[in-house]
């Protein structure tokens, strides 16, 4: 896929349901922006800043932002998609993120504990 994304102007993911979208986050870190549709996940992933989403099954809509997003390509620099990829999704990011998560299940889990005794 690297080879690919090296040759590619941007991505598009014309989902009619998406539960995450890890392949916008790839498409991301590639310095690739994206098209993608509002189905589900691509919202949690692509802002004004990565790139456009549009309805799913809205053919119109997607060519047009297909059209848009290469007119636009200076709007989204590579290097600021690949940081903005690795600042929300990086690796730092989602270990602090876990460890945020556990350290408040153990600290319910205490809590629950104590009340109980």
């Amino acid at each position: 896929m690297k080879e690919e994304y090296r040759t590619a102007h941007a991505f598009v993911l014309p989902s009619r349901y998406e539960a995450f979208g890890v392949v916008l986050i790839e498409a991301l870190a590639a310095g690739l922006p994206v098209v993608a549709t509002r189905s589900g996940g691509p919202e949690h992933i692509v802002g004004a800043e990565q790139g456009l989403l549009v309805d799913p099954e809205d053919v119109e809509a997607l060519a047009g932002a297909m059209k848009e997003i290469i007119r636009r390509r200076t709007d989204f620099p590579a290097d600021r998609l690949r940081q903005s990829a690795l600042d929300r999704f990086g690796q730092q990011k989602i270990v602090a993120e876990y460890g945020r998560i556990f350290r408040t299940i153990l600290d319910e889990e205490n809590a629950a504990g104590e009340a109980v005794e």
